[in-house]
């Protein structure tokens, strides 16, 4: 006896009609936004005027850094009104939890009457978490953030053909 051979049901599977359609369909064009003129080139270091009070502090902080960077542009700017934003919910949250303390006693009482304390942390240290990383990674994504390596200086490269001195008499 042999192996191999035609079994019921193997092979490929046939496509029904909707599939081929599909697949024949022409490919849509997508039309991309023409680069605007200045899109790409550096924000102003002064914060804007419409940002509050307590987002500023960072800006005026970090906006020249990333600038310096290059990765403050016009086209970035959301991106860093955003990052404003969430180092302030950060810092008033940790000014919260330092104001009320890191834990707290949970006083419980059972059927019997018995009072039963329990130490629970703040509330609130789960939500500065969140925020320290999103911040974090929103300080990368501007070259803010230290990252523990030192940066590697590329050197542009001469135009110098290396095959240029061969076949030369």
């Amino acid at each position: 006896m042999t192996w191999g051979g035609a079994r019921v049901g193997a092979g490929k599977k046939p496509k029904g009609e909707h599939a081929i359609r599909i697949r024949r369909a022409p490919l849509a064009v997508v039309n991309q936004a023409p680069d605007v003129d200045g899109a790409d080139e550096p924000v102003s270091v002064m914060a804007p005027d419409d940002l509050p009070a307590n987002q500023r502090v960072f800006w005026q902080e970090n906006a020249p850094k990333a600038i310096a960077q290059g990765t403050l542009t016009w086209r970035t700017v959301s991106g860093f009104r955003l990052l404003c934003e969430q180092d302030a919910d950060r810092l008033k949250i940790k000014k919260t939890v330092d104001k009320d303390g890191w834990t707290f006693i949970k006083v419980t009482v059972d059927g019997a009457g018995q009072e039963h304390q329990e130490l629970k942390a703040h509330p609130l240290i789960r939500d500065y978490r969140a925020l320290c990383k999103s911040v974090e990674t929103l300080m990368a994504r501007f070259k803010l953030a230290p990252f523990g390596k030192a940066e590697i200086q590329v050197k542009p490269k001469r135009d110098v053909n290396p095959w240029g001195s061969f076949g030369a008499r």
